[in-house]
């Protein structure tokens, strides 16, 4: 995987203050589009919309089935909500992804790059 920077929708980092009182810049941690993670997510993805054939694709459901493969990607941050470190599971990453469009373009340029992913 590779680290991703999270920013606010201003661009400054996103920050917290360790257990050693030091302030430390929140990052995921993610995998690439190369990945088998990201090929197995997306697989998954496909045979679920396979097995509901009648159901009509709308811009809505691309985009709940983009952020789901995303967040299969996010392997860990370290993100925090005030003092409380926020859980990285596939919801709370969807709904993060929701709630800051700039750190789901962030994320998903760093999944793109695969030269992130080399050496």
């Amino acid at each position: 995987g590779t680290r991703v920077a999270l920013r606010d929708e201003h661009g400054d980092p996103l920050t917290y203050t360790n257990a050693e009182g030091e302030v430390v810049e929140s990052t995921a941690l993610v995998a690439g589009q190369l990945s088998s993670l990201y090929r197995k997510a997306e697989d998954a993805l496909r045979d679920r919309q396979l097995k509901r054939r009648s159901t009509v694709l709308t811009a809505e459901i691309l985009n709940r089935q983009q952020l789901e493969l995303i967040a299969a990607c996010v392997l860990k941050w370290d993100l925090f909500d005030e003092e409380r470190p926020v859980p990285c599971t596939k919801e709370n990453v969807i709904t993060v992804l929701i709630a800051a469009p700039w750190i789901r373009a962030d994320i998903e340029a760093a999944m793109a790059d695969a030269a992130r992913f080399l050496g």
